[in-house]
C-alpha cells in the first residue's frame, strides 16, 4: 500500500470539539512497504515497489518521492482513475506516540486490473527477497507463489489481522508481526507462534514498541534487545524495521542478526520527527 501521509506534531492529544495549533508539520508518501522500500533502498539495496498508484492529483509526488530514492516502481493500476489513500497522523510532542487516521477502501483490491502470470515470473525470478504487507492481497497472493516456486524467500509485515490474510501465510517464509496482529480466536505469544507454525512459517518474530524482539526460529525461541533512545516520534518505525530486516538478512540470511540489526536502526529513527529526518542524520 501506498498513502499520502498528513502529520501534525501537537503538544497534547486534541480533546473533543477543538482547534489545536501544531508545533511542526509534514506531507510524506507512506505505507507500510513503500516506507519499508525506501529503507531498504537507503541502505543500499536494489528496491522494486509494487503498488497501485493509478492517476489522481498526488501521481506526481509519489513518483517524485520514490525516484529520489531510488525506488523502482511498478504500478497494477497506472491506466485507472483512482482516489489516493490519506493518513492523517497526530504526533504527541513529549512521548513522541502517534495516532494514525486512514481509511483504506473495502473494494480497492478489486478495482486494479491483474498483472499476468508471465509478467510477474519474468519480474521476479532474480529477486533476493519479497515483502508483503497484508493489503492488496489477491495481487500479493499471485506475487508470492512465484516466489515459493522460485525459493525466493517471503517476509510477511503483519501490522493488524485483516480478513483474507490466511490465504498469504501458506506461501510465507518469515513472519514480522507486531503486538496487534492478533489472528481469531489466537490468545498470547505460544498461542500465535503455533498458529504461524502450523502454516508452514519456520521463522516468527513480534516487535513490541520499545520492548524487546521476541521470536522463534524451528523449535528455538529468543528474546533481541532493543535499543533504549530519547524518542521524539514513532511514525514509521515498524515500517523501517521491516526494510532495514530484508536488507540484513539478505546479507546473512541471519535471523537474530538480522532482527537486531532492524531494532537498531527503527530504534535511531524514533529520535527524529517524520519518517525521512532521520535519513539525513544517520550514517549509514
Amino acid at each position: 500500500m501506498n498513502t499520502i501521509d498528513l502529520q501534525f506534531m501537537v503538544e497534547m492529544y486534541p480533546v473533543s470539539n477543538s482547534k489545536i495549533k501544531a508545533k511542526r508539520n509534514g506531507i510524506y508518501i507512506g505505507g507500510p512497504a513503500t516506507n519499508a522500500a525506501i529503507t531498504y533502498a537507503w541502505l543500499g539495496g536494489k528496491t522494486v515497489l509494487i503498488t497501485p498508484v493509478g492517476e489522481h492529483l498526488f501521481t506526481g509526488l509519489i513518483y517524485n518521492e520514490l525516484e529520489n530514492f531510488n525506488v523502482d516502481v511498478i504500478d497494477p493500476a497506472e491506466s485507472l482513475q483512482l482516489l489516493p489513500t490519506f493518513a492523517s497522523i497526530i504526533t504527541e510532542e513529549h512521548s513522541g506516540d502517534r495516532t494514525v487516521f486512514s481509511y483504506f477502501p473495502e473494494d480497492a483490491g478489486a478495482l486494479q486490473p491483474s498483472m499476468s502470470p508471465d509478467y510477474i515470473s519474468t519480474m521476479i525470478y532474480d529477486f533476493d527477497i519479497v515483502l508483503i504487507d497484508g493489503f492488496h492481497i489477491n495481487h500479493s497472493l499471485n506475487i508470492i507463489k512465484f516466489a515459493r516456486e522460485y525459493n525466493i524467500p517471503v517476509v510477511f509485515d503483519g501490522g493488524s489481522w485483516k480478513e483474507g490474510m490466511e490465504k498469504l501465510l501458506p506461501y510465507t517464509d518469515i513472519m514480522i508481526c507486531s503486538e496487534s496482529f492478533n489472528p481469531p480466536g489466537i490468545i498470547g505469544k505460544s498461542g500465535l507462534f503455533d498458529f504461524l507454525k502450523r502454516y508452514g512459517i519456520g521463522k516468527g518474530a513480534v516487535t513490541r514498541g520499545d520492548k524487546s524482539v521476541i521470536y522463534y526460529e524451528g523449535n528455538n525461541e529468543g528474546e533481541v534487545e532493543t535499543e533504549s533512545v530519547h524518542v521524539v516520534d514513532t511514525l514509521g518505525a515498524g515500517d523501517v524495521f521491516h526494510g532495514a530486516f530484508c536488507f540484513y538478512y539478505t546479507q546473512k540470511a541471519d535471523f537474530a542478526g538480522a532482527l537486531q540489526q532492524a531494532s537498531i536502526i527503527a530504534a535511531e529513527s524514533c529520535k527524529y520527527y517524520g519518517t525521512r529526518e532521520w535519513m539525513k542524520e544517520i550514517k549509514k
